[in-house]
This record gives C-alpha cells, sequence and structure tokens, in this order.
C-alpha cells in the first residue's frame, strides 16, 4: 500500500511538472511577437494560434475570389490588427482586405489605404449589427467599397473592388448573431 501511495505521489509530480513546463511553454509566442510591427503568417490558422485569437472568417465567398488569403499579417502595436488579402482567381489582383482589429484604438481609412477620394459614410445594418459604408478612390484611381463594424471584441474592415451587394454579401456572413 505505501509502495502504491509513493507511485501516485511521483506520478502526480511529473504530470504537474509537466503541466507547468507546456504552460509556460505556451506563454512564449506572444513574447516573441509582441514588438514587432507587421509579421506575415503562411496560414490564417498559424496567426490565430501564435496570436491566441479567434478571426471572424466569411461564411459566404465569391467563387471569383481565391482561398486561403494570399496574405496574412498581424501587428501589434500601435493597435493589434491582423489583415487578410484576397486575390482574384484569374489575373492575380487585389480584390479584398479583410482587417480585424483588437483594440478600443482604430485605424481611419487614411490609415489603412492611400485615399484620393473618400465618398459618404452611410450607416447600415448587417443583420441586426449597425456597420458604416463609404466608397472610395485610391491613388491609383480604382473605386473600392468599404464596410465596417465593431464587435464585442473587435472593428471588422472589409475593403474590396466589386459591388457594393457582393461586399454586403460578405459583410453579413462574417457577423454574429446577437
Amino acid at each position: 500500500m505505501k509502495e502504491l501511495f509513493k507511485i501516485l505521489i511521483s506520478l502526480m509530480l511529473v504530470m504537474g511538472i509537466v503541466t507547468g513546463t507546456l504552460f509556460v511553454l505556451n506563454g512564449i509566442p506572444p513574447l516573441i511577437y509582441k514588438d514587432q510591427a507587421m509579421q506575415t503568417f503562411n496560414a490564417v490558422e498559424e496567426a490565430e494560434y501564435k496570436l491566441r485569437i479567434k478571426l471572424l472568417l466569411p461564411a459566404y465567398f465569391p467563387d471569383y475570389i481565391s482561398w486561403p488569403p494570399a496574405e496574412t499579417q498581424a501587428q501589434q502595436r500601435p493597435y493589434r490588427m491582423v489583415s487578410l488579402s484576397f486575390r482574384d482567381r484569374r489575373n492575380q489582383d487585389l480584390m479584398m482586405t479583410i482587417h480585424q482589429v483588437f483594440s478600443e484604438q482604430t485605424p481611419s481609412l487614411p490609415e489603412l489605404f492611400p485615399l484620393n477620394s473618400y465618398g459618404q459614410e452611410i450607416p447600415i445594418k448587417l443583420n441586426r449589427q449597425a456597420a458604416t459604408f463609404a466608397s472610395f478612390i485610391k491613388d491609383d484611381g480604382q473605386r473600392w467599397n468599404c464596410v465596417w463594424w465593431r464587435g464585442s471584441d473587435r472593428q471588422v474592415i472589409i475593403t474590396a473592388r466589386f459591388s457594393e451587394t457582393e461586399l454586403l454579401k460578405i459583410a453579413k456572413s462574417m457577423v454574429r448573431e446577437r
């Protein structure tokens, strides 16, 4: 009986050491990436794992846009943000970006894009979520549409070079029902 008790205590001690080590190792990625400005990831899942966040992804996705994202980037400063860039399947032109900002401090459109002109902001509803829609012309002369909203834990900003209708379908597919 005494031997069984020693074995159980030893096993619990080993499990405690392993659990503690794994806990400490799991805390290292945010420390490594904390001060880097913009970092590129190979996949959405890698960004989610290393940054310890769950990204909102569209349930609706037009067939002319390539999946997975052509580029997945993240920054920690001056605000925590993940950016996904999507390209046209045919010619690889940039067609859409999805930015998710996990901070009360949020970027303005001119911070995200070099703008030539900016249209009127129009309040809209995505399902029951209050949002804003606007069109703008980038410095290269291309017209882009943009929709953004603030959820409980992030602001989502989607810009797209295709129709307002398609953009709103994508945005609605990302809004969590309350």
